[in-house]
């Protein structure tokens, strides 16, 4: 009977118990309504669309701070801004007493990855494994342990610290906050952009192109970010080309727009259209669009009709073009390795279209510039100087992308490690030079050799491996059999020798997801099945297998 009552007794307490827990979280759940309802939703979206657009940075992160303290009752704030690579306070709320120097981290790639995984608040615990005990333990002092990053694509541009409550680990919450923190990162972003065109159009203003005396026409400010906007974040020369075309047409006012160009890669004539434009117009011979660039160089836009009067090579090209509606042409270079050529309809007075097409072309050649530059440094970046192959860095980035590929969809991707048998006897017998030019040649065969979606790079010193996406075991060892043969084959000349240098090659061979399940662990498979290829007698190639695992000591 008495534990019958001390069971009613305790059914009742837990029965309190919960009914409080859930009036206390009715009471709150209500209080959030409330501030919603009072928030204006339909006003308040247009206020973070309207300053998010224009990059009006202290409106939304106020609004961001008054929100996270009034409506989710966040008593401790702290904002870390991202400057030249170290994350330092920007904003803080509720704390005394600290000192600013100990909110200082130092931003690297895996924080980089962390932050830029979605913008929900996570728990700081995820951290432990990339930012010091110390500043956990300082943030967990402070009761700070809640996160969410400011940041658009792959630009960081703060983190959000927060002391949280029953309010914060809500949905609303998290929806609300991820709303916040995009919008927050879209006014960042545009306001970095705009600092940048800002800088680029007092570099423009001191150019005397711009300064065209003859029928001059306004300038639109918000046209000219609207299309650097649209041009600036593209970093490929190639695409930047293309890019263009659309503003282009659009400050023409007409989609008859045309870039004929010679290829400074190929030395072969192309054209480049504005976006959904049906034209049938033919690409000029490499001779024709020559001889159009000889008679439109250095001069203002010159009527269709009268460059076809001046040459009978021309005429046939020429004809097709205005029969669609072109009537004038311009030289436009963009690219200095690229000889162009602008075709138009022109619609209103030549000169107005000129003034038009000089300042274009001077903002999109110092965004051609940049994205050359950009390219040029990349490639160095990425390239092993010696032998012209992909080096190590350009492969664990491309290694990251192929593995995620792969378990994306579900296949296969294979790893080969090689390396040259004896080079070091070439090195002692006939020099570093000549070892350096050992290395150049079988890099240049081993071009040759591989797929189009395989990737080829110098691992170091003599060694060199290949990405083979959606690649099995079979097709692996296949491969490594034909490189195996190929090399052997390959006859080196070297300066100082008149006979032919001959070489052999070790390889050991992996497969994703067979023998690893991620990239690191794929190289180190490789590497111990090249260590047995070498072990048993080089001159040959192995598949790794788990035995390999076992034998380590």
């Amino acid at each position: 009977m008495r534990i019958e009552i001390i069971l009613i007794i305790a059914l009742a307490v837990a029965v309190m118990l919960l009914s409080v827990f859930l009036l206390r979280r009715i009471k709150r759940e209500r209080r959030q309504l409330g501030l919603l309802g009072k928030m204006n939703l339909p006003e308040f979206s247009d206020f973070l669309r309207s300053n998010s657009s224009v990059g009006n940075i202290q409106a939304v992160a106020g609004k961001v701070s008054t929100l996270l303290t009034t409506l989710f009752g966040c008593s401790k704030i702290i904002f870390l801004r991202k400057k030249r690579g170290i994350l330092e306070l920007n904003y803080y709320h509720g704390l005394k007493n600290f000192n600013r120097s100990d909110f200082r981290i130092h931003f690297n790639s895996k924080l980089g990855e962390l932050f830029s995984e979605d913008f929900l608040p996570r728990n700081i615990n995820k951290l432990k494994t990339i930012v010091s005990k110390e500043f956990l333990m300082m943030l967990d002092d402070l009761g700070l342990d809640t996160y969410f990053p400011v940041y658009w694509r792959s630009n960081l541009y703060g983190v959000y610290f927060v002391s949280s409550n029953f309010e914060t680990k809500s949905p609303s919450f998290t929806l609300l906050v991820a709303s916040l923190a995009h919008s927050l990162s879209a006014a960042y972003h545009i306001k970095w952009h705009e600092s940048r065109y800002l800088n680029l159009e007092k570099k423009l203003e001191t150019n005397t192109l711009i300064k065209v005396k003859t029928s001059p026409i306004e300038r639109s400010p918000g046209l000219v970010t609207e299309d650097l906007l649209l041009l600036a974040k593209i970093r490929n020369s190639d695409k930047l080309l293309k890019a263009v075309m659309e503003p282009l047409s659009k400050r023409l006012g007409t989609s008859k727009v045309l870039l004929a160009h010679i290829s400074g890669k190929n030395n072969s004539s192309t054209l480049q259209r504005p976006p959904k434009t049906k034209n049938s117009i033919s690409t000029p011979t490499d001779s024709v669009l020559e001889n159009l660039i000889k008679l439109v160089k250095g001069k203002s836009p010159q009527p269709l009709n009268e460059i076809n009067s001046q040459s009978e090579t021309l005429a046939g090209w020429l004809e097709e073009v205005q029969s669609s509606g072109f009537t004038h042409a311009l030289e436009f270079n963009l690219d200095p390795g690229r000889k162009s050529v602008l075709l138009w309809e022109c619609r209103g007075q030549s000169s107005q279209a000129e003034t038009q097409l000089i300042q274009f072309k001077a903002y999109a050649s110092d965004l051609m510039t940049n994205a050359k530059a950009y390219e040029t440094a990349e490639e160095l970046s990425f390239t092993d100087a010696l032998t012209g192959l992909a080096n190590q860095r350009y492969l664990y980035k491309r290694l990251r992308e192929e593995i995620s590929r792969a378990k994306r969809f579900k296949r296969h991707l294979a790893f080969v490690l090689f390396d040259l048998d004896e080079l070091k006897t070439v090195n002692d017998t006939f020099g570093h030079q000549a070892g350096d030019a050992v290395l150049r040649q079988v890099g240049k065969s081993l071009k040759k050799s591989i797929r189009e979606i395989d990737i080829i790079a110098r691992y170091g010193g003599d060694e060199f491996c290949v990405i083979m996406p959606e690649a099995d075991s079979q097709t692996c060892a296949k491969f490594m059999d034909r490189i195996l043969k190929t090399i052997a084959k390959t006859k080196i000349l070297l300066e100082n020798s008149s006979e032919p240098l001959y070489c052999t090659v070790s390889l050991g061979g992996a497969v994703f997801p067979m023998h690893a399940s991620g990239g690191k662990s794929l190289v180190f498979k490789a590497d111990m099945a090249l260590l047995k290829a070498k072990n048993s007698g080089r001159n040959r190639y192995i598949m790794y297998t788990a035995e390999f695992s076992e034998n380590i000591s």
